[in-house]
């Protein structure tokens, strides 16, 4: 005995938003799928029926998340004669499975992100080692060129630039791959796509936008466009690898330490170089003063007669003179200069998060047929392309404001009490932002691993923000959870910038930021803690970390009297360290 049941179709009221979702109510369970405004439900599963859909009979129902997957049976007029037993049925499927949805909607961005991920750290590696490739020469290499670009450094003029005026090729073409794969994911929404304007058996005339039922398809230009751009980094990366294999550092250990660049700072003259530097100069001060200089890596004889390995000078005619006078720009001692563009990239970087943040909310709210809404809702080339263009770019901020909270984590460490050199100057940079969670968690570095934390959801918010525009066989509660993870997101990056604000007023004095080579020297140069690292040099990770750990000693950051009489800016073994005021 069959039994008849009936196939409801109506419009769901949701107070939460003004999109329109429409409901299939069947055998008591409801199934929502979402649809555009003008788009007719009943007459789509009219369509899919060749008739009128009044009275089904389901023969079987089964659900692949949120979307359809439905097998109904159409009785002919006999029937409605319920003693009849010829009852010829037509079978119709409906159908949107799960796979669908994943690789039409985020396998694509996804991969791209993995992939830019990648070269993020390829990138940031290159950066940290261009300065010992230079020194590493055997010309050497300008102070200028060695000490003041690059490194951990963030500045405000692109790399690719600095790089190209400069002649720094390998830090040129990694820049410019960079910057390529950065963009890789706002393409990568656009290339598969769930088309509705098909050759279709059955189109709808009265719907020329939405005509079929939806089906994956690639978009040629686009693809041609991401092979295009795949093959030039596939070319450039084994390019790069070639460049790097011809371009020795000369370091054995990770130079992104301050343990590491004490143990390779110990040559009289190199010292005397950077003490004769102003406590109080600038990044560019000290570079003006020793820009003429020449350095390189190499080996030397002290006046111990041992033999050291380290940073010196390029050539005997490169010292500076006794009567050498540094000169330098006035500065406002307790003041940090942070500059006026860089609070203004941070502002203007505040605004974007809020202007993103008020047009995913707009979106959702607005269900008008506007402009605005038509652009989301034009199921072409766009929509997707501008919203995971705008998570690329918070992106790759907020991996600059990663980067620097980084490199200031020791200093304000130090600069708060003693501390063991693990959390400090043996403190690691790292560029895979969920590894850095992990490892400054462990090492209590707790507002830097929050940074690495805002920075994997940065990740995330690319792929879902591609989502939230509307496409065809796209469920509501996709829309929903997108648009609730991309507002989440951003509100936290939001709060975490915030706290940036006051963790930077935490940080100590410092007249020049910690970020390029030269700068880390300067707060090292006349620092009793160089005596326990000579003789560390050439040591790997692992034997650095050991002989550290065997000196057992505190370290801080302050205004201390050095060996040389002078009081510094500088990081200082504890239980030696003078104030500069006593």
């Amino acid at each position: 005995m069959q039994h008849e049941f009936s196939l409801a179709l109506r419009r769901v009221a949701t107070p939460q938003t003004s999109l329109q979702a429409y409901c299939i109510s069947m055998d008591g369970k409801s199934l929502q799928f979402r649809l555009l405004p003008a788009y007719n439900p009943r007459k789509l599963v009219s369509q899919m029926l060749e008739g009128p859909a009044t009275t089904m009979t389901p023969v079987a129902t089964t659900s692949a998340g949120a979307y359809v997957q439905t097998t109904f049976s159409t009785p002919t007029s006999q029937e409605t004669n319920p003693a009849s037993s010829d009852v010829k049925e037509k079978t119709i499927i409906i159908s949107w499975p799960l796979w669908k949805v994943f690789v039409g909607g985020y396998l694509p961005v996804l991969l791209a992100i993995l992939f830019k991920v990648f070269w993020t750290s390829i990138y940031a590696n290159t950066k940290l080692i261009e300065p010992f490739i230079q020194l590493a020469r055997p010309t050497g290499a300008l102070a200028k060129d060695a000490f003041g670009n690059f490194y951990l450094s963030s500045n405000l003029t692109p790399d690719p630039v600095i790089s190209l005026f400069k002649g720094r090729w390998l830090m040129f073409w990694t820049s410019i791959v960079y910057l390529i794969v950065g963009f890789l994911p706002p393409l990568a929404s656009e290339s598969l796509v769930r088309d509705t304007r098909y050759d279709c058996a059955n189109p709808d005339p009265n719907h020329p936008n939405n005509p079929c039922w939806p089906r994956l398809s690639v978009d040629p230009t686009i693809i041609h466009l991401l092979q295009g751009l795949l093959s030039f980094v596939a070319v450039m990366t084994l390019t790069i690898m070639y460049m790097v294999t011809r371009s020795p550092t000369g370091i054995t250990s990770d130079p992104s330490t301050i343990a590491f660049i004490v143990s390779m700072i110990h040559h009289p003259n190199v010292l005397e170089d950077f003490r004769r530097c102003s406590n109080e100069a600038t990044d560019k001060d000290n570079i003006k003063f020793l820009g003429g200089k020449n350095y390189r890596l190499g080996n030397y004889v002290g006046s111990d007669g041992v033999a050291r390995y380290g940073i010196i000078p390029g050539n005997p005619t490169s010292l500076l003179n006794d009567n050498t006078e540094m000169t330098y720009t006035s500065n406002e001692k307790k003041v940090g200069r942070t500059g006026i563009f860089k609070p203004f990239l941070d502002v203007t970087f505040v605004l974007f998060i809020l202007g993103l943040l008020g047009v995913i909310l707009a979106y959702y709210k607005d269900g008008g047929n506007d402009g605005f809404s038509r652009f989301f809702n034009s199921n072409s080339f766009g929509p997707r392309f501008f919203m995971s263009a705008m998570g690329t770019i918070i992106s790759m901020n907020l991996k600059r404001l990663e980067r620097e909270v980084q490199t200031l984590s020791p200093f304000h460490r130090l600069a708060r009490a003693p501390s063991p050199a693990g959390p400090t100057i043996l403190l690691r940079k790292y560029n895979v932002p969920f590894s850095a969670f992990v490892m400054l968690s462990a090492q209590s570095h707790i507002f830097s691993a929050s940074m690495a934390f805002v920075g994997f959801l940065a990740e995330i918010l690319v792929v879902v923000l591609a989502a939230i525009p509307y496409s065809p066989g796209e469920i509501f509660l996709e829309l929903i959870v997108c648009t609730y993870i991309s507002i989440g997101i951003l509100s936290l990056m939001l709060l975490v910038l915030i706290s940036l604000v006051f963790w930077r007023r935490q940080l100590p004095y410092l007249p020049r930021p910690p970020d390029t080579l030269g700068g880390v020297i300067s707060y090292l140069c006349d620092s009793r803690m160089l005596y326990n690292f000579d003789g560390c040099t050439g040591f790997g990770n692992g034997k650095l970390r050991k002989q550290i750990a065997r000196i057992g000693k505190e370290y801080t950051y302050g205004e201390y009297v050095g060996v040389d009489g002078q009081v510094r800016w500088m990081i200082e073994e504890s239980t030696n360290s003078l104030s500069g005021e006593e």
